[in-house]
């Protein structure tokens, strides 16, 4: 390598004020993602398109742990693969098995060993993080049909800190972004494509059709909703490389943006009903995502960073993972057990059996593990992030 190549790479987190360290107002984020699609789940009339959520994780995730394993590269000219996928095997796994053991043995205490054996295609899947091509082929997993996202993830992280890597080592910074931004734009493009094709005839109603299939792979596929991940490393290498800093402008238009992106989310979660959503808004919404993350994280004295940074808000993003885990089992398994039971008193019920399988998780399963993740981490000042 040359040393004007040298030179490139080092614009990657040489400013400190770059570092990430912990930023309280991410946990306020992590919040604001979860919260919309609990309450989706739980009254869909209240928070339509509170299913808009994981687009934020989504997005959020991307930042963060591309941003770490820049910074990984910037200190040590490496990133030690192996144990970035222990950190994402002990900040995901133990919590998952917790909830699928709790979940099964409920079931087969209530509805028999049968239950459990025909849950076993999904419950696989989920464990080795394919659940969401499963769904896409036989339809929803119900009762965890929502962990189709920890298998994007998953997949996701498995090739991207080796593609990152590959980019650090041998690629110039505005190279980076131009092949991110393409993979990005690949990503957008097929997920438009499928999402037209399944609304090319109308209502659907016949879910075996490939109409429906294409439904489903436009909503689950890894290859149709990176884009939103790839939107959130993305931008992270902008930032770390210095090029949006570099604007006399940016802690200003970070500050709009941010408030732009939530007032934007607010009307996607409580009037955009998911069958007329358009991918040309989720782009959208991925953008004022970006907004708000940034105003987050680099400027302070913004009122919506102060307000994410409120410790309600913070306890809640702290256990946003175990919330998202739990919710959406507690909430069917009532509605199948007790059908007769009012929406609100189910819905608190759901709300005060999630809250505490939620703490009970964090306590015995998610703290220890998060201990033992801090072993693998590179930056003391990262060890706050759950990523």
């Amino acid at each position: 390598m040359g040393t004007e190549d040298t030179l490139e790479r080092d614009r990657f987190t040489t400013d400190p004020a770059t570092r990430l360290g912990y930023r309280p107002a991410l946990d306020g984020i992590r919040a604001l993602a979860v919260l919309p699609v609990m309450a989706g789940h739980a009254i869909s009339s209240v928070a339509p398109g509170g299913f808009s959520g994981v687009r934020l994780f989504f997005v959020l995730s991307g930042f963060l742990i591309t941003t770490l394993l820049v910074e990984e590269f910037a200190d040590r000219g490496t990133i030690r693969l192996g144990a970035f996928y222990i950190r994402r095997a002990l900040r995901l796994l133990p919590a998952l098995l917790f909830l699928l053991v709790v979940y099964l043995a409920i079931t087969a205490m209530t509805e028999g060993t049968s239950a459990v054996t025909a849950l076993t295609g999904n419950v696989v899947s989920i464990v080795f993080y394919v659940a969401n091509w499963r769904f896409i082929v036989h339809g929803h997993g119900g009762e965890l049909g929502h962990l189709w996202s920890l298998s994007v993830e998953e997949q996701f992280y498995l090739l991207w800190p080796i593609g990152l890597f590959l980019m650090l080592r041998h690629l110039r910074p505005r190279t980076m972004f131009v092949v991110t931004a393409a993979i990005a734009g690949a990503s957008w493009l097929l997920s438009e494509a499928l999402a037209l094709a399944a609304r090319g005839g109308g209502n659907i109603t016949n879910v075996d059709t490939v109409r429906s299939v294409t439904q489903r792979h436009a909503f689950y596929g890894t290859d149709a909703v990176a884009y939103a991940i790839l939107c959130g490393c993305l931008v992270a290498l902008f930032r770390s490389s210095g090029a949006l800093r570099s604007s006399g402008n940016y802690r200003k238009v970070a500050g709009i943006a941010g408030v732009a992106g939530v007032a934007a989310y607010g009307v996607q979660v409580l009037f955009a009903p998911a069958p007329d959503i358009r991918e040309v808004d989720l782009l959208v919404l991925t953008a004022g995502f970006v907004g708000m993350i940034l105003c987050a994280v680099d400027v302070p004295e913004s009122p919506l960073t102060q307000l994410l940074a409120t410790a309600p808000l913070r306890a809640i993003g702290r256990v946003s993972y175990g919330l998202y885990l739990w919710h959406f089992p507690v909430l069917a398994m009532l509605r199948h057990h007790y059908p007769h039971m009012g929406v609100p008193e189910r819905t608190l019920l759901a709300a005060a059996l999630t809250t505490a399988a939620t703490l009970i998780s964090f306590k015995l399963v998610e703290q220890p593990m998060l201990r033992l993740k801090r072993r693998f981490v590179v930056d003391p000042a990262a060890a706050g992030h759950p990523e």
